[in-house]
């Protein structure tokens, strides 16, 4: 019965290469199937441990000579005991390597170590500030909110108070959960029964005396939730705001700019009325967005145009007042581009003109050295391995323009090496090792496997690249170079399956059972592999 035994061994090791061939390819489609952004999400979460690990104290891939002029950080929301890396861009975008200094303002909400990695300690929220080392002049800061406990692992919620005056906003808003740690109410889905008062993060203002009954209940969590009643205390000497007059009613401001609505507010009616929080709500035009709002107060100038703001306070909604502003892009006198200065091959790249004050959509892009395109609206295409310059003209005055010079390379960070290196090549490996061992079990003779290997491999190398044409998905593209990259893996892998294949024969001959060994191995094929083992004529029943 050796052999039969050993030909069941064969037939499970061949079943087990088709199962495990079939779901890596099936995984290697779907992975070319994802949208661009989602899979740069993947492969920069792989690499973040990697990078974290080797210390990485530069948070951009800057080329260019001039210095950081300023720094732009993002705010940062995370749930207590989560961890990521502080997000931040400088002006200019290609300036010299750079190093930075990160701080925070309460250690006890969050703390951040020297490469720029905030681990969310309690919730509460803080300031985060980025500074050039070698300049601190150049520095920037934005919050940093901790929710407190992730919705996910909330059993149990009590509100730290559910009172307030009329007329009041009382900060400090939080929930305790199941084990006294404090929770955010933005961790829950929130409903009342009435408006006499409203949660607004760490906020809980009485709008109108009464009382109202509030449920909380954690995020995807909905079979769970906690109801309590609330209590708008009323507040004789309240006089609420029933008007306000602004400084103007028509502003103008040039794209970019930044501007604090509450800080147009002139007067409120009556005189004796209390004074309340101004916040504004935009009102674009149909179909474009020329303001947009950071916060209640704070707007931005999106794009060129004119939009609405009505002004009002943020307590009772009952002074009014409505303010004009239109964003203007000014002339400007000098050009500068934006984008990388690192393109990675078979890779589209958009580059932007900004003027004096903000981004410029009225200018001409061209080529002036190197081997590439770009578009009208300056995307980088079919650009070749080496050097591009690229320039920007302002339409209106062609005296006005600026080059930019881009070097193109294989790989322009770790990120996409690791992508291509891991994404690609040793998975093309793995799959091209599966089908080689595959075909080598199925196929008789054995030999014929090998181009029948090879075509395959090929075969899906290309289907894997076709699935990333716009057709199938988006953010992504087809490229010859990829399809060699994974087909090239492929083959590695078929020659490890070959190399180790060729070991076991050799180790079978070697063994004294290398006839029972040579008998099985050659007995696994296509039409036997998913059927009982055959009888053999060297067997013994009940041996």
């Amino acid at each position: 019965m050796k052999t039969k035994k050993y030909f069941n061994i064969f037939r499970w090791l061949a079943i087990a290469a088709l199962i495990c061939t079939v779901i890596i390819i099936v995984v290697m489609l779907a992975e070319s199937a994802m949208p661009g952004d989602k899979s740069l999400e993947h492969s920069e979460k792989w690499t973040d441990g990697f990078q974290e690990y080797a210390g990485d104290r530069f948070d951009q891939t800057f080329v260019g000579t001039e210095p950081v002029r300023e720094v732009h950080v993002t705010a940062l929301h995370g749930y207590t005991g989560t961890r990521t890396k502080a997000k931040f861009s400088c002006t200019p975008s290609d300036a010299r390597p750079t190093e930075f200094v990160y701080s925070v303002g309460n250690a006890s909400v969050a703390e951040v170590d020297e490469n720029g990695y905030v681990t969310f300690k309690k919730a509460g929220q803080t300031k985060l500030t980025v500074t050039v080392k070698d300049d601190p002049d150049v520095s920037a800061s934005e919050y940093i909110y901790n929710f407190g406990t992730h919705p996910d692992n909330i059993t149990y919620a009590e509100p730290l108070f559910t009172t307030v005056k009329e007329g009041q906003i009382r900060t400090g808003f939080y929930l305790k959960d199941q084990d006294g740690n404090l929770v955010n109410s933005s961790a829950f889905d929130i409903k009342k029964d009435n408006d006499c008062a409203r949660l607004d993060g760490v906020y809980l203002s009485g709008m109108k005396a009464g009382k109202c009954s509030v449920t909380f209940s954690p995020k995807k969590h909905s079979d769970i939730s906690f109801t309590y009643d609330f209590e708008v205390i009323p507040d004789p000497a309240l006089v609420r705001a029933t008007g306000v007059k602004l400084k103007t009613n028509e502003l103008t401001v040039n794209k970019l700019q930044k501007f604090d609505v509450s800080k147009y507010v002139e007067k409120v009616y009556p005189e004796n009325a209390n004074k309340y929080c101004f916040v504004g709500s935009v009102h674009n035009p149909q179909g474009l967005q020329v303001l947009t709002s950071e916060n209640g107060q704070i707007k931005t100038a999106a794009r060129e145009g004119t939009a609405t703001v009505t002004v009002y306070d943020n307590l009772t909604y009952q002074a009014k007042a409505e303010l004009i502003v239109h964003v203007v892009v000014p002339t400007p006198q000098k050009l500068s581009v934006t984008g990388k200065r690192q393109a990675q091959l078979n890779y589209n790249y958009q580059y932007k003109a900004e003027g004096d004050y903000c981004e410029i959509e009225n200018v001409a892009w061209s080529v002036v050295d190197g081997n590439a395109e770009i578009s009208e609206t300056g995307k980088l295409t079919n650009a070749h391995l080496g050097k591009v310059t690229i320039r920007a003209t302002l339409k209106s005055d062609p005296s006005v323009y600026t080059d930019f010079t881009v070097d193109v390379k294989l790989y322009t960070s770790f990120s996409a090496f690791i992508r291509k290196t891991l994404g690609h090549f040793a998975l093309f490996a793995i799959i091209g090792f599966g089908l080689a061992a595959t075909f080598m079990f199925l196929i008789k003779p054995r030999l014929a496997s090998v181009p029948v290997a090879i075509v395959s491999s090929f075969a899906f190398s290309l289907l894997s690249e076709t699935l990333q044409l716009p057709i199938f998905t988006t953010g992504r593209m087809f490229a010859w170079s990829d399809v060699f990259v994974d087909f090239f893996g492929a083959v590695i892998g078929m020659a490890a399956a070959y190399l180790v294949t060729a070991i076991i024969l050799l180790c079978f001959r070697l063994s004294k059972r290398r006839t029972e060994l040579m008998t099985a191995f050659n007995s696994v094929k296509a039409k036997t592999v998913f059927k009982k083992a055959p009888l053999f004529g060297g067997d013994i029943q009940g041996s």
